[in-house]
């Protein structure tokens, strides 16, 4: 069973079974990875506070022929400010499920990390306004390759056109508030 070690960004997670959790996570060197965490919601687990969405983590990721399953989890950073305000959080969901639902898996992409680590520690320091979220929202587009038309100019018509591009609608819009 080989292992490797990567530094990840969490973005959503799902309850599977009694104790385990099924992570998405942004990673710089791998991009958007799915993971089990084994056991990760007793309440003797050492990972479980580390794995809390919107963490920059370290992890130890051991392969095998169903999934990847994280070994060891350390934390790098907690964004405190955003769990706590709902309306970074909904910020925070909102530029996370872009990101989910724009990058396919396993793609490496390390300036959609960078880009969302920025954004992160900024929404975190309280730095960020709603023009900002735009422009965030507005390159990771751009870096992934779905440069939007000249006709958007605001976060509305940037909603409309990258749901037309991922076929759905975005669940997290309705979370944004003013920041």
């Amino acid at each position: 069973m080989a292992s490797y070690k990567v530094n990840a960004i969490v973005f959503k997670s799902k309850e599977i079974g009694e104790a385990d959790r099924l992570l998405t996570v942004f990673s710089q060197h791998y991009g958007k990875l799915t993971l089990m965490a084994k056991g990760v919601r007793r309440p003797i687990s050492r990972k479980a506070g580390c794995l809390q969405p919107f963490n920059l983590v370290k992890l130890v990721v051991a392969k095998t022929r169903t999934w990847h399953i994280i070994t060891e989890a350390e934390t790098i950073q907690c964004y405190t400010q955003i769990v706590e305000s709902l309306s970074k959080a909904g910020a925070a969901y909102y530029l996370a499920e872009l990101a989910d639902q724009l990058v396919p898996l396993e793609q490496k992409n390390e300036a959609v990390f960078i880009l969302l680590k920025r954004f992160f520690s900024q929404l975190d320091q309280g730095k960020l306004y709603p023009k900002d979220l735009f422009n965030y929202a507005f390159e990771l587009t751009q870096i992934l390759g779905f440069g939007p038309p000249e006709q958007v100019t605001d976060l509305k018509s940037l909603e409309h056109y990258l749901e037309s591009v991922i076929e759905k609608e975005l669940n997290s819009k309705f979370l944004l508030r003013q920041l």
